[in-house]
């Protein structure tokens, strides 16, 4: 599968986004990128009226705008409705990350079942790898022990499947292939590789260093008999200080073009940051739809 084949997949079937304070132009782009795609795909915008402004004159019936005098109140309101079930996707717009998770794992809401971890999963396009490549937990969880990355990893297999892989290749990282007792992410990569040993769908390995995971030449080199045999389509990162740095080492300097969402909860959330750019949000969007 290549990555506007994974992207596109979601655009084709009926969905609703809610999405909390589109104030911000990359958000408001995203969505118009969106509109000029598909008629599928309905948006429910929530927002205080005076910071809405942009949307009023907008004459389009896959947008609903739901105005209210406080940002407060369009928050509690969102909300509301993703737990009634009226929309998909929720959408971060303008808005403090720790305010809207704080919603999120609010159990007044139930997007949380019980024995589900939240977590962040990256599907990133790299113009000299030879396929799109999932990387998590980059954004969510700082120091996951080895019940954590075994969720964090069910994440992800998850919503790898639900886009129409058959069979993948996942690498558990580490800074080297062999097992180490002063090296916990070897040790945890270990165990946690012989969970999945007996499905047939998943070829596993671990623990892996980056290069063992990606490049069959490093493996030759190396004379390793790997399931994964350099191709893996997943990375399970063994902390989020080295999923972040991998997350924008990719951006900046290998040119890649990536989508992040967070799984773990009943529907997907586009947690993106200020700082990223219109297109950005706007394959991250594509993305929740497609694993929703």
């Amino acid at each position: 599968m290549n990555y506007e084949d994974i992207l596109n997949k979601g655009l084709n079937k009926p969905q609703t986004v809610g999405v909390i304070n589109p104030y911000d132009s990359s958000t408001i782009e995203a969505i118009n990128q969106v509109l000029e795609t598909t008629d599928q795909i309905q948006f429910k915008l929530y927002g205080q009226v005076e910071s809405m402004s942009h949307f009023e004159d907008i004459d389009n019936e896959q947008i609903e705008l739901n105005l209210y005098d406080h940002n407060e109140d369009a928050l509690k309101a969102c909300f509301n409705d993703l737990k009634l079930g009226q929309f998909d996707v929720l959408m971060k717009g303008l808005i403090e990350t720790k305010l809207l998770l704080k919603k999120v794992i609010n159990k007044e809401y139930n997007l949380i079942e019980s024995g589900q971890l939240l977590s962040h999963i990256a599907l990133f396009d790299i113009p000299t790898y030879e396929k799109p490549i999932w990387i998590t937990d980059c954004a969510m969880n700082l120091y996951p022990d080895l019940d954590a990355k075994k969720r964090i990893l069910d994440n992800t297999i998850e919503s790898v499947f639900k886009v129409g892989y058959d069979n993948i290749c996942v690498g558990i990282l580490s800074a080297t292939e062999t097992v180490n007792p002063k090296l916990q992410s070897s040790v945890d990569a270990d165990q946690l590789a012989k969970e999945y040993i007996d499905n047939e769908h998943i070829h596993i390995d671990g623990p892996l260093a980056l290069d063992i995971a990606i490049n069959k030449h490093a493996i030759e080199q190396k004379n390793l008999q790997l399931d994964t045999n350099g191709a893996c389509d997943v990375l399970l990162v063994p902390s989020l200080d080295v999923g972040n740095v991998l997350y924008k080492s990719l951006i900046y300097f290998a040119n890649a073009n990536v989508s992040g969402i967070l799984v773990g909860a009943k529907h997907p959330i586009v947690l993106t940051s200020r700082a990223d750019s219109a297109q950005n949000k706007f394959n991250s969007l594509r993305l929740a739809l497609s694993v929703q």
